[in-house]
């Protein structure tokens, strides 16, 4: 999601219905680290949305189709935010899920290549990520079956 709006609009839909199950919530964030694509601080806005939803109802959330080089401060901004939001019991999975770092050039209407990660840096960042308490980690837009194989080795061990 890119902003808080759709997030609230999410949040009531799924506690107004009887799902059965929880869900996890994803923001897309600009390349600054610390805003939402649509320009809402995720710390100040996006945290304290979620960590007001029963557990039962959102049991993770965090940034997915996000350069995989601006994760790191929004992860741990967020987990210090989660910590500090007062008089709730905010204990929330953080997930991430980064495109591959490459940039949408707009004017020439193709991808910037040579901007992405390759596969052993992507899952070096995964595993600092893991570090700093992200629990779900995946791959978003231009992302292969081959980022997800480099994460698992990374992560789990080759097998």
């Amino acid at each position: 999601m890119p902003c808080t709006k759709e997030g609230e609009a999410v949040l009531r839909l799924l506690t107004e219905g009887a799902y059965g199950m929880p869900a996890w919530m994803s923001f897309s964030c600009k390349n600054d680290g610390a805003s939402t694509n649509h320009g809402e601080s995720f710390v100040k806005e996006i945290v304290p949305m979620i960590c007001k939803c029963p557990s039962d109802v959102v049991f993770a959330f965090g940034v997915n189709c996000t350069s995989p080089d601006n994760l790191e401060r929004l992860i741990s901004d967020a987990y210090a935010a989660m910590q500090q939001q007062q008089g709730q019991d905010c204990q929330k999975v953080i997930l991430a899920y980064p495109n591959s770092g490459e940039e949408w050039d707009y004017d020439g209407r193709c991808w910037k290549t040579d901007v992405a990660l390759d596969l052993t840096a992507y899952a070096a960042a995964a595993k600092r990520w893991v570090k700093s308490g992200v629990r779900m980690v995946g791959g978003c837009c231009r992302t292969t079956p081959e980022h997800v194989l480099a994460l698992r080795q990374a992560l789990l061990g080759s097998t």
